[in-house]
């Protein structure tokens, strides 16, 4: 067997009927086995007995992932049904079209909480799949019962040697390995010792490397240090190099196609600099040979940057004490001190402070957490690679997990390999060990964390306690606290829950990010700012002038008692406003523009116009316009980041009850806002006379004593529009004032015809929940104006359409 081999494609999914037990490929068809050539190959066999079974084995560490679940009898059916297949979404996929939604298996979700591994062991994160482990053989018997044994129980499945091998015998068994390889069409550089040593030995015309660009001091100290190991490899062996250079922004952009092909939640940077580096690679060498020599196990951008993510100062080995080279030490070390010395200063956050203790307990009780933890944490950055490699279509070659070079290398393989590096390399100055620095990134990327943690999906978890989520990832951001992995591998469980759980990812696949081009495809060498601007510059839809958005409608018969009346409304899209905006600069060319665009429809010909004119001519209308908005220009909008609630806040904020228009004063930012805005006494008054009223069943008597300013208060939402979406906001000051000034402006701007049936601007706070009116200078109630809102015409998402030109008819 060659494991340093493997294919790029994964194999199908075979399985038993349920029936008679009889091997067909599930749901029907010939059997996929995998016999012979093709099993040493792939490095798994399934293969057929005398007796009628089927015999399961994966046959080394290196090999590809065997996947196996054993589900009830179908109806009429004797014996269980048993699946099995070398991809793991295809077997999702067909326990799914079987009627077996997948769920969550709660141990491994546990274990990968706490930063155990996950990759090796029989569970996996899907509720009845498991793997089989290195060596292991399960026998699948035709009743459809399993006869399982353990790799660890088979002489020879042992892992590498503990002692590594004279250098001599490592640098033979490299040498061995690369040559059963042949030529290769690109070849993944990186900084270490094991990179070095094993990319000389390859014959490849390509090479990709990837750093990600950085804002960091320490690091643009650093960028004109001397020759680094990279550059010196690609120039003594003539390669092409691709520099790639993963951004924030497109981080964001590959998030969903990142999830659906890791399968599994994953350790988010390294998966992602390795995604990134074989997506590089396939736009050089479509479907061609990509060597891995990124690290001691072959996958290094996962393996380094998941364990030396966010450390800037990650010093290499002894270097000659040129002038150059002196200075690169004294800048690492200094930068590595501060590093340490900031890190001292702030509490390490635990996974388990932040899971809702009943989970905890509850999984031990009821047997859910894995048998063992997993012993060999590189496999978890070979299979992550390996579906990186599936996904670009690419033929990976690892030569560093051939067998004897493991045996050669022993246990401490990174330093074994020291001893092949050439040593005019050795003297070369590392650049960054990691290919992503997690601490900036995560700075960057707080309003996306904030988003997830603060979505309803998030709150109904069983794993989370929502609010301590939202308390840390503050004092996080704030610099308290340190521990960024916790919370990006709860934002990734999140995200693969709605992908692979909550939905089918096979319905939910919009444009992925390809190669070959295509909105999704570029790394963002050229464009990149250094900013992740959390969604400014996204644009919306689409739409033409006097449509609804879509899902809404134009007209709607009102029903109060100024009501027998038809209201339609015209939602108005405009940029996105900001507190340098200017409320009638800003606001009343939207206005003029809209009628612009009416008087050119009302002079064509046709039904559309003749529904127009009926619509509007002679007919009152009134502005309504988005608090949001208004509130934003008057600098009363807040980056969640910045806001630093109290104690006050933190602690009141726990005894607020979630409603379905979110979570409202549970968060203790918007409750920091309510405590701002009204004042403390006025708010321990308020949630006293709350507290009574839920022992009587009143409801409400919070926010009537509080005010009615405090109920507008609103907190991000994920799905609106920058900055709505990572800010927390007060209500706007003075509306009426608000209006009267739009009013003025707006009866001065329009021709006279338009001007005359004016009747005023309205002030709304609007959802999908409800409306209320905050201020007006219009001639009819509140409550009539919300009733022309009933059905949120605005929209709820990102449709960026934050007011209405309402008119009204009988």
């Amino acid at each position: 067997m060659n494991p340093a081999r493997p294919l790029p494609q994964p194999y199908g999914i075979g399985g038993t009927d349920g029936a008679s037990g009889e091997v067909t490929l599930a749901p029907s068809g010939p059997a996929q086995l995998l016999e012979g050539d093709r099993a040493e190959r792939l490095g798994v066999g399934v293969e057929r007995q005398d007796d009628g079974s089927v015999l399961l084995r994966r046959l080394a560490p290196a090999a590809a992932q065997l996947y196996l679940a054993v589900d009830p009898a179908p109806a009429g059916g004797t014996a269980p049904v048993v699946r099995w297949a070398t991809d793991l979404a295809r077997l999702v996929h067909a326990r799914r079209d079987a009627g077996i939604a997948p769920q969550p298996h709660h141990g491994t979700v546990l274990a990968y909480l706490r930063g155990d591994d996950t990759a090796t062991g029989r569970l996996t994160f899907f509720q009845g799949i498991q793997r089989l482990d290195a060596h292991d053989e399960v026998r699948v018997l035709p009743d459809g019962t399993l006869q399982r044994r353990r790799g660890d129980d088979q002489p020879g499945s042992g892992a590498a040697s503990a002692r590594p091998a004279a250098p001599a015998a490592l640098a033979d068994a490299v040498t061995d390995a690369v040559a059963a390889i042949g030529p290769a069409d690109v070849l993944l550089l990186a900084e270490d010792d094991a990179s070095t040593a094993l990319a000389g030995r390859v014959a490849a015309r390509r090479a990709v490397s990837v750093r990600a660009a950085s804002t960091r001091s320490a690091d643009a100290a650093r960028e004109d240090l001397g020759r680094s190991r990279v550059s010196t490899l690609v120039q003594r062996g003539g390669l092409d190099l691709e520099d790639v250079r993963p951004t924030t922004e497109q981080f964001k952009k590959d998030l969903p196609d990142l999830i659906r092909s890791q399968v599994e939640p994953f350790e988010v940077f390294g998966v992602y600099a390795h995604y990134c580096a074989v997506r590089a690679a396939a736009r050089l060498a479509p479907e061609g040979v990509v060597v891995d020599a990124t690290g001691p196990i072959g996958a290094g951008l996962v393996g380094t940057s998941r364990l030396q993510a966010g450390s800037p100062g990650v010093v290499g080995p002894r270097r000659e004490r040129s002038g150059d080279a002196l200075v690169g030490r004294v800048t690492d070390r200094a930068a590595g001190l501060a590093h340490r010395v900031r890190q001292a200063r702030r509490m390490l956050v635990e996974a388990d402070a932040l899971l809702d203790p009943r989970f905890v307990t509850g999984t031990a009780a009821t047997g859910h957490r894995p048998e063992e933890l997993g012993r060999d944490r590189d496999t978890g950055a070979v299979v992550a690679a390996a579906r990186s490699a599936v996904r670009f279509r690419v033929h990976l070659r690892m030569p560093l997990l051939d067998p004897a070079v493991r045996t050669a290398a022993g246990q401490d393989g990174l330093a074994s390999y020291a001893a092949l590096v050439d040593p005019a390399l050795a003297t070369a100055r590392y650049e960054r060990t990691a290919a992503i620095d997690a601490e900036e990134w995560t700075g960057r990327l707080k309003g996306l964390l904030h988003q997830v943690f603060r979505s309803a999906s998030f709150a109904g978890r069983p794993w989370v306690v929502q609010r301590d989520v939202l308390d840390a990832f503050d004092s996080l951001v704030a610099r308290r606290l340190t521990g960024i992995e916790v919370f990006w591998r709860l934002f990734v469980l999140e995200l693969w829950m709605r992908t692979w759980i909550d939905a089918d990812p096979r319905e939910a696949a919009g444009p992925a990010a390809g190669v070959d081009g295509g909105v999704e495809t570029t790394d963002g060498i050229t464009d990149w700012d250094g900013e992740d601007d959390h969604g400014r510059s996204h644009e919306p839809e689409p739409k033409e002038p006097l449509t609804p958005n879509e899902g809404k409608q134009l007209d709607l018969e009102l029903t109060d008692r100024e009501g027998g009346r038809i209201a339609r409304r015209y939602p108005l899209r405009t940029a996105k406003f900001s507190a340098d905006s200017r409320l009638v600069e800003d606001v009343v060319p939207y206005v003029t523009g809209f009628f612009a665009d009416l008087d050119a429809a009302l002079a064509a010909d046709g039904s559309t116009a003749a529904d127009h004119r009926e619509a509007t001519e002679g007919r009152s209308w009134n502005l309504t316009i988005s608090e949001k908005i208004i509130a934003i220009m008057q600098g009363r909008s807040y980056f969640v980041w910045d806001v630093k609630p109290s104690w006050w806040a933190r602690q009141l904020s726990r005894f607020v009850s979630r409603t379905p228009a979110g979570i409202g004063l549970g968060d203790p930012v918007t409750m920091h806002l309510a405590i701002q805005e009204a004042g403390l006494p006025r708010v321990l008054l308020a949630s006293a006379a709350g507290a009574a009223g839920k022992l009587v069943r009143r409801r409400g008597l919070f926010y009537q004593v509080v005010g009615g300013n405090v109920r507008a208060i609103d907190g991000p939402t994920e799905y609106s529009v920058y900055p709505a979406n990572v800010s927390a906001k007060l209500p706007p000051k003075d509306p009426d004032r608000v209006a009267e000034q739009l009013n003025e402006a707006i009866r001065a701007a329009l021709p006279e015809r338009w001007a005359r049936t004016f009747t005023g601007t309205v002030v709304m706070d609007a959802n999908d929940i409800g409306r209320n009116t905050l201020g007006k200078a219009a001639p009819l109630s509140g409550a009539h104006y919300e009733g022309q809102f009933a059905d949120n015409p605005l929209g709820q998402g990102r449709e960026q359409t934050p007011m209405a030109v309402v008119f009204e008819r009988p």
